[in-house]
Parts: structure tokens; sequence; C-alpha cells
């Protein structure tokens, strides 16, 4: 007369075995082991009721851009450019010669987020276009990035070289390709700036020429490969002058016609590239036109001593004329070359004064000697460098 009894299960329970009768899972197998999700699914995943976060009826949502839980929720405040970079500056690239500037964008609201259900990313990219004026739409500037979860990002791309004149412009905006879709930025404009003025010219010399009562200046060349043209500065040795453009040109020579004699002049030269920009100044060249001391009758021809002697890089040269003459003024090294024509021209009786500059050449022991036609004179002198 014992309770036990067999189950669906086939198994003894009840009575004195102390066991229970199995029961029917979800799935209505006896003894089974399926049970409802979170989902109310029968061995289900929890992936029926699951929001985009994962979260088994959880309230998280894709927004208009397709990012979980983002906040672009409402189709009134959506526009095509939510879910894009925004381009925030364009600025030049300091310390170069132009042509390049730095263009930096806020992320993509979707940078570095996953679509829905998606388990790896797949690549998203930048790129950067520019506005074809000639074409009149917008092509690749030849510049990208790739999306790596920054909230901002800095590109360089090549840029229109503006100078002081021409303030010409480009239009630039970023394509944004992402997983979850492709957005255009809003346009911003930008240029870059040539930031390296020309090299300087080494050597600058003036030197007088007695002939045509000129100052001849030249300098070395300036080959910087963006070289446009030199500027030639002069300023009369007088009180309260100042240096003067005399000269703007790509010759590395002047004939300075404009000049007095006995006043002294100094110069120096600038290059400027073909964007505007104007290097430092050369050194200082300084000559002095022939001076009449008076207009006296001197009873004979003479070469004073120069002075000063020795002398770097200039001396003085005093001589009178007791007739009109034919005047030469030669330099001549100890080796008996001649280095140098300081005058020659025909003069009236007077005394006079010459400045002779040997800038360009090396120190030693020279000799002046002054032909009048019937007489020669010769005096010594000593360039210290």
């Amino acid at each position: 007369n014992g309770s036990a009894m067999i189950d669906n299960c086939g198994d003894c329970v009840g009575g004195n075995t102390n066991e229970t009768a199995c029961v029917q899972d979800c799935a209505g197998v006896w003894g089974g082991t399926a049970e409802d999700d979170a989902c109310g699914v029968c061995d289900g995943d929890n992936s029926s009721c699951a929001d985009c976060e994962g979260t088994p009826n959880g309230s998280a949502v894709l927004d208009l851009c397709g990012v979980c839980g983002g906040n672009i929720l409402a189709t009134n405040d959506y526009t095509v450019n939510d879910c894009a970079p925004q381009i925030t500056a364009i600025d030049d690239m300091p310390g170069d010669q132009g042509g390049v500037a730095m263009l930096t964008f806020s992320a993509s609201p979707v940078d570095d987020e996953l679509p829905a259900n998606a388990r790896s990313r797949t690549t998203e990219m930048y790129h950067v276009e520019v506005f074809d004026l000639i074409n009149g739409q917008f092509i690749s500037a030849g510049a990208s990035s790739p999306a790596y979860g920054q909230a901002e990002y800095t590109v360089l791309v090549p840029a229109y070289i503006q100078t002081d004149t021409d303030q010409t412009v480009w239009t630039y905006r970023i394509i944004a390709t992402m997983d979850t879709g492709t957005w255009i930025s809003n346009s911003y404009q930008g240029a870059s700036r040539d930031n390296i003025a020309p090299g300087v010219s080494e050597l600058i010399t003036a030197n007088y020429n007695s002939s045509n009562q000129t100052i001849d200046v030249e300098w070395d060349v300036i080959d910087d490969f963006d070289f446009d043209y030199y500027n030639l500065y002069v300023k009369e040795e007088v009180e309260n002058r100042e240096y003067e453009l005399v000269y703007t040109g790509q010759d590395n020579n002047y004939v300075d016609e404009n000049i007095e004699n006995g006043t002294k002049y100094s110069y120096y030269v600038t290059g400027v590239d073909v964007h505007g920009n104007e290097g430092q100044a050369s050194g200082i060249a300084e000559e002095t036109g022939m001076l009449s001391i008076s207009e006296g009758l001197p009873g004979s021809f003479k070469l004073y001593s120069a002075y000063p002697n020795p002398f770097n890089p200039s001396t003085n040269i005093k001589f009178d004329v007791s007739q009109v003459s034919n005047v030469s003024i030669d330099v001549y090294d100890i080796k008996g070359s001649l280095v140098d024509n300081v005058l020659s021209n025909t003069l009236t009786p007077g005394s006079y004064e010459i400045t002779w500059n040997a800038t360009l050449l090396s120190s030693g022991v020279y000799f002046i000697h002054m032909n009048t036609g019937s007489q020669i004179f010769t005096e010594k002198v000593l360039l210290v460098k």
C-alpha cells in the first residue's frame, strides 16, 4: 500500500523515495532544461528584445546618425551635416615657403562607433576636397586621414600662396566615410604664406668712376629659386638724410649718376622673392666722388701722401693740378701688376681729393701712380685687413 509512483520521466518518485516528479520545460519536454529568456522566448538568447547596447528590454536606440544612445533623435532637428565633421581652422604652415596649410576639423559624431550588430570596424576615413575654380566643382585635395576615435584632427593640405597684394583663398570641405554612412562637412576658406625671405647678398662694392663722374655699385648674386628682383638703397652723408630706394631690378649692378663730388654715399641691397618677401640688408658699401678742394692755381703738379696709411679698406688721395691735363691715377701691386684705375679724366687747375676703395683686394703693399702727361708721381700705401 505504498505511495511511490513512476513519473513521466520514468523515475520512481514519492513515497519513501524523497524524490519529486519531473516537470515539463518551456518546450514541453518532461525533465528538459529549456527556459524562457528575458524576452519571454523559450531557450532564447535575449536578442529579440535587446536594445542597441545589447541590454534586454533596454531603452537605448540608434539616433539618426546611427549612433547607439546618440542625441540626434528628432527629425525636425536633423540635417544632412549633423553627423559630419566640422572644419574649425585653416592655418598657414610656419617657417616654410608657402603652398601648404594646416586644416583642423572636429570628428564626426560616429567616429569610432560600430553600427548595430557589427562585430568589427571597417576602414573609416576622412578625405579633403578643394573647390576647382576652373571646372566649378570639388576635387580631391590629395589629403586624407583615417578615423581612429580622436575628437579633433589636423591634416596638411595644398594651399594657395597669398601675398600682400593677392588675397586669393581656396575653399575646402571634408568627406567623412563612416561605417554608418557618408557625410560632408561645412565649407571653409584658407590659404598659405611664404614665410622665408631671400638670402643675403654677401658682398657689395661701390667705386667712383672718374671718367664719367659716377659711382658703380655691384653686389653678389642671390640665387634662391623663388628670387624675383633686387632693391638698392642709397643714403647721402648729409644731416637727417635717410636711405632711399634708388634701383629695383634683376641686374646685380647699378650706375649711380646722381652724385655730387665730395659727398660720401652709402649703399645696401636686399633681395625680394616672387611673393613679395624682402630679405635682410647686405653690408654697406661707401664711396665718395672726387672733391675739388680749391679752384686756385697750384704752382706745380703734386701727389700728396695718402691718408690714412696703413688703411682698411679705403684711403684718400690728394693731388694738385697746375694746368689743364689728362690725369690718370692707377694702383699697382708689389709685382707691378695694375690692380685698379682710380682716375682717368681731363682736369682743370686746382687741388683735388679722391677716395680709393680696396675692398676687393688682399692685404699688402700697393703703389699709387699719378700720370699728368708730363710728370709721374708714386706713393706707397699699405692695406691691412
